[in-house]
């Protein structure tokens, strides 16, 4: 059984509108426990209640340990400090920081209280990096502060989370991470120009992942922690398509599920009904009698949708495709979905708005060739814990 330490504190939940507590249940298995460790009642409270039935979860408030601190003990410290940096100079003058430095910034924010020591052992500690941009809060200081030192201390691997802009990352922090997770090659290149090895850097791309650790909110990708999509329970290595349904191309609709059964590849499908009748006939009553023995051969799940879950689908599936062009596909585009439009029965098209146009079967299977090899590329917080793991 493998052990994570995660530290979040209260500035860094707000900052991720609470997404960054979905990250555990990304990472936690019967084989890994996550500790989500806190010095927030609040963050305490909302996390503990959230995972309260996860058993691979566990949420931990560590409550703050008064210092008594005598006047001479502090004295002695700034005593200990003064030698330590005497021949620092404030650049481009020949200031001493020690005479700005030691009887300000360090003598008066010495902590007047600490935290309890970690229970338990450790295989690696997961750490939201902090900005500078704002001073940090005393309990948020002192708690990441005592957690690094703990971390440290045990020969934890400290694996940090970019989720503030790389240019408000405090210098130490760079100093003292082993691994860092980046959302962009931009980035990797600003920590490679620090002096971090390369190797000790690494990109994700998974889309769910990445917004649980953005600042910046997006109403459609929230979509992608819809409680009864998760129920689903979608894994990472298997294609999901998205298959639109028309009153008038069944059997393009046909022939699409079809090449999809022909695949062996581990996929999900979802058919989204559109909500017509043709004449006394509903629309579940002709997918039940040309349509469902087709999906029951795709080797693999499928799931028949009603038309109000259109956009849901879509920001959970790695392809769409439907039998005729419908503005959906343009907004699927724009989330690097891959958006196509088959129909035998249309002239060749070329691309448009991020739309890719087939009327050939054949370019439709090297498309969604294309689509599974994409999602093998995918990288994941799992797949770079794996990487990162002693």
């Amino acid at each position: 059984m493998k052990r994570i330490l995660f530290p979040i504190g209260e500035r860094e939940m707000l900052a991720t509108q609470g997404r960054l507590m979905y990250l555990p249940e990304r990472i936690a298995s019967p084989d890994v426990t996550v500790d989500i460790i806190t010095y927030s009642n609040e963050v305490f409270e909302k996390t503990g209640n959230f995972w309260k039935n996860n058993n691979n979860i566990n949420v931990v408030l560590s409550d703050p340990n008064p210092l008594v601190i005598p006047a001479d003990f502090r004295d002695n410290l700034v005593k200990i400090f003064i030698p330590q940096i005497k021949d620092i100079l404030i650049p481009d003058t020949d200031l001493s920081l020690w005479k700005v430095a030691a009887f300000d910034d360090f003598r008066g924010h010495i902590s007047s209280f600490t935290f309890p020591d970690l229970k338990g052992d450790y295989d690696l500690m997961l750490l939201p990096f902090p900005s500078f941009d704002e001073p940090p809060p005393d309990k948020s200081d002192a708690f990441y502060s005592t957690i690094i030192f703990l971390a440290k201390e045990r020969g934890i691997p400290i694996v940090a989370l970019q989720i503030y802009p790389v240019f408000n990352t405090p210098v130490l922090f760079v100093k003292i991470a082993d691994y860092f997770i980046v959302k962009s090659e931009f980035e990797r290149q600003y920590y490679e120009q620090r002096g971090i090895e390369k190797g000790k850097i690494f990109i994700l791309n998974d889309i769910k992942d990445c917004y649980c650790l953005d600042t910046i909110e997006d109403v459609y990708k929230n979509l992608l922690f819809d409680e009864q999509i998760k129920k689903i329970e979608l894994t990472s290595d298997e294609l999901v398509v998205l298959i639109i349904n028309h009153p008038r191309f069944r059997a393009q609709i046909k022939e699409i599920l079809k090449l999809l059964g022909s695949l062996n590849t581990p996929k999900t499908v979802f058919f989204l009904k559109r909500g017509y009748h043709v004449r006394d006939l509903s629309e579940d009553q002709i997918i039940n009698d040309l349509i469902r023995e087709d999906l029951k051969r795709i080797k693999g799940r499928f799931f028949i949708a009603e038309d109000g879950s259109l956009v849901t689908l879509l920001m959970l599936s790695d392809l769409i495709i439907s039998t005729s062009y419908i503005i959906p596909l343009q907004f699927a585009s724009k989330y690097n979905k891959v958006a196509v439009v088959f129909n035998p029965l249309f002239p060749k098209t070329p691309s448009h708005n991020g739309v890719t146009f087939i009327n050939n079967l054949n370019v439709l299977l090297e498309v969604i060739s294309l689509c599974i090899s994409a999602k093998k590329t995918d990288v994941s917080i799992g797949d770079i814990l794996k990487k990162v793991r002693v």
